[in-house]
């Protein structure tokens, strides 16, 4: 069994199974609907657990995440409730983060795979997400109040202290020696000044996925529907652009500098433009790169300590790595590249 699958992850508790029915039965039969088949799990990993099960109301998923990533119900109920389109809620439990979702049908991957029609409605996400992102920077601290955590600029000093203090960055294959955890250490004042620099910026900090790729997108109605927030912060909405452009080269083979690459990246990066120039938006975009990658492996970091979370301390510890490297521009830096697909 691979890290990532566990039988029974520890934070649902021995005898989760008869109390995730149990609570599904009991939200269902408040909506006049019924359970019509057994709670069968999709994956049981140490950052979630989902299940699905059959209804009168159609397919429903559970999901429930451990104390760190345990934020996406709330999340996802203020999304609702300030009309952003995304996952349907039939039922949350505040107090355990448990949600009971609608079953959505098939991810944009299984519909369009790489096809120009899915490129093409990929780019219009795109535009509607940095639209999203805009409308929610005036609520960040809301969004923040309800749990979601909160990797703005000026904590963001305070995260790279915490990830040069782990004890678990020689993990792996991928791991710094003790020589690089020294070189880590010492670029503070480098990250720094990368933060005070990308907070001139016109762009405002909000709510971003952080793992935004085409299978965790649902297709509903010819539309395509973000789901899956674990990995979501408060933060840079440039962050997103790592992963966004992983999607880009992955995905659609788009290479970085090609005219289907500026335009991939353009569909996301207009909104913000219209509000400063593209100019502006370019440049923060190059000081938020290294920061990105301090983002995402601080994203792993909430779930290193878990039982079974050796997996994640690996990532973090990789992450770091890549961090060093574009930190120091030391060419003695060496690890493999990332993969997000």
């Amino acid at each position: 069994m691979a890290w990532y699958e566990t039988d029974a992850p520890h934070w649902l508790g021995a005898a989760w199974k008869s109390e995730v029915a149990a609570w599904m039965d009991e939200a269902l039969a408040a909506r006049g609907h019924q359970r019509t088949g057994p709670v069968t799990p999709v994956h049981l990993r140490v950052w979630s657990a989902v299940c699905r099960a059959q209804t009168t109301a159609g397919d429903v998923y559970f999901k429930s995440a451990p104390p760190g990533m345990d934020f996406e119900p709330a999340l996802l109920a203020y999304l609702s409730a300030r009309g952003v389109d995304g996952l349907r809620l039939v039922a949350m439990d505040a107090q355990r983060s448990w949600m009971l979702t609608r079953a959505e049908g098939a991810t944009a991957r299984d519909v369009h795979g790489k096809s120009p029609e899915g490129l093409a409605l990929w780019m219009r996400l795109l535009t509607r997400y940095a639209h999203m992102q805009l409308d929610l920077a005036p609520q960040a601290d809301g969004l923040v109040a309800v749990g979601v955590p909160d990797l703005r600029l000026e904590r963001l000093l305070e995260q790279f202290d915490l990830l040069v203090g782990c004890g678990h960055l020689q993990c792996g294959d991928d791991g710094l020696d003790a020589r690089e955890l020294l070189a880590l250490a010492g670029q503070r004042t480098r990250v720094e000044d990368l933060c005070g620099e990308l907070a001139q910026a016109p762009i405002a900090q909000t709510l971003q996925h952080n793992d935004l790729h085409d299978s965790n997108v649902f297709v509903r109605d010819g539309e395509y529907i973000i789901f899956d927030w674990g990995d979501a912060s408060v933060a840079h909405p440039l962050f997103d652009c790592e992963v966004l452009f992983a999607v880009a080269a992955g995905r659609w083979g788009l290479a970085a500098g090609s005219d289907g690459f500026l335009a991939f990246r353009d569909a996301y990066l207009g909104p913000f433009a219209e509000r400063s120039s593209m100019d502006k938006v370019l440049r923060a975009l190059e000081v938020s790169v290294p920061l990105a990658k301090l983002c995402r492996a601080m994203t792993w970091h909430r779930i290193v300590d878990l039982p079974s979370g050796q997996g994640a301390r690996e990532i973090v510890a990789r992450r770091a790595k890549h961090l060093l490297a574009m930190l120091s521009n030391d060419p003695a830096v060496q690890v493999g590249p990332s993969s997000y697909l």
